[in-house]
């Protein structure tokens, strides 16, 4: 199969320009008990997952996905997060860009 193929009809439905799978590959970790809520068996799961993966998310889900993968970071709640960066031994929230201001003298 060519995969460089599949691209067109993606893009075209996306209204997009490019290889399907160009740029880096980025991730991000999903709240667990958010996916185990989506069904009883893995199987239900898997199948809901899916149904969802199918159907185009709203704005606001596409931008909190943009930015946690953009930057690094999870895509969950403030406990998530916290639980997360403690096991990674890192910060995993959205920071400001740039470096931080420096503190002038008064």
């Amino acid at each position: 199969m060519n995969l460089s193929s599949r691209g067109s009809p993606v893009n075209r439905t996306r209204q997009r320009s490019g290889a399907l799978w160009q740029g880096r590959y980025k991730t991000s970790f999903l709240q667990s008990d958010l996916y185990l809520a989506l069904g009883k068996t893995a199987q239900a799961r898997q199948e809901a997952y899916r149904d969802l993966c199918v159907s185009a998310p709203n704005e606001p889900a596409w931008t909190l996905i943009r930015v946690a993968t953009q930057q690094g970071v999870v895509a969950g709640d403030e406990l998530f997060a916290d639980d997360i960066g403690r096991r990674l031994g890192r910060s995993v929230a959205a920071r400001p860009r740039g470096r931080p201001r420096r503190q002038t003298a008064v």
